[in-house]
């Protein structure tokens, strides 16, 4: 179903939800209003991040979630579903960690994981999935 923008509805259900996980995480993981991201080593976040510097680097991609779910702002199809592909499994794994959040937490990837699948099937798929 298209909605909004030629946004499927999957895509701007995302907006309101994007806010809602991104203060979830704040304060789930404690991450600071202010809070340097580090671009020092491309295995950072494999080799020694915590969870608070997962959390800011979700909180991060949240931002774009939410720009793209904006009624009336553009969507490239591709950039979405690789930033939605990172914040589920990064979400995934923070899910494990979260005590009093976990169920949005987990409601956020499912809705964000459907949303990637409904731009695939409405742009005929930008060559990222193979749904075999």
């Amino acid at each position: 179903m298209r909605s909004q923008g030629d946004k499927p509805q999957e895509v701007l259900d995302l907006h309101d939800l994007s806010a809602t996980v991104f203060e979830a995480l704040q304060v789930e993981f404690s991450v600071p209003d202010r809070y340097p991201i580090a671009l020092h080593d491309v295995d950072h976040l494999v080799t020694g991040a915590g969870m608070i510097d997962l959390a800011a680097y979700a909180m991060h991609h949240l931002q774009l979630v939410r720009r793209y779910s904006t009624p009336g702002a553009g969507l490239d199809p591709q950039h979405f579903i690789g930033v939605l592909a990172m914040v589920v499994r990064t979400l995934d794994e923070l899910a494990e960690h979260a005590d009093g959040h976990r169920a949005i937490l987990l409601l956020a990837r499912d809705r964000l994981y459907d949303a990637a699948w409904a731009v695939a099937r409405d742009t005929g798929g930008p060559g990222l999935f193979d749904p075999r």
